[in-house]
């Protein structure tokens, strides 16, 4: 699978520093690669429960989202208010599965944003940060193991 990365929205104006660039970068891959574990089932569903249940709890830090901070907001009430017009005129165009709820959508949103808010001074739950970690060594061994496959079949 394919996860696609604007520079112009990692960049826009040009002036950021390697250091803003990498931080942005590693920020974005964390919020999208929450939705090809999800899309992947790479997340247990007792995991998955855990995650949502973080997010109707864990407030927006005020380095990730000001505004979010100054309302107070968790990451699920914050993905609701962002979201919601988005939600609704896709699923008026029929872009959005209509059998999936508006509060999963809300729930997968909150959650990713959650790992995207990873550095921003914004520790996760321990388990929360475990789940990552434990989905990201899968994934790396498993391209490990391909690799040397691939080059043990080349030699």
């Amino acid at each position: 699978d394919i996860i696609f990365l604007s520079l112009n929205n990692i960049n826009p104006d040009g002036k950021a520093t390697d250091a803003q660039i990498e931080q942005r970068l590693n920020a974005v891959l964390d919020h999208e690669m929450i939705h090809a574990f999800r899309e992947k089932d790479l997340i247990t569903e007792k995991e998955y429960d855990y995650l949502k249940k973080q997010v109707k709890k864990v407030r927006v830090p005020k380095a990730f989202d000001a505004e979010s901070f100054a309302k107070k907001e968790t990451f699920y009430t914050r993905a609701e208010r962002i979201n919601k017009r988005t939600f609704e005129e896709r699923a008026n165009r029929g872009i959005i599965d209509s059998t999936i709820s508006k509060n999963e959508l809300y729930a997968e949103e909150a959650i990713a944003e959650m790992y995207r808010a990873r550095g921003f001074r914004s520790p996760l739950p321990p388990r929360a940060e475990g789940i990552y970690n434990k989905i990201y060594h899968q994934i790396k061994n498993h391209y490990l193991v391909e690799h040397l496959e691939m080059n043990h079949l080349v030699m």
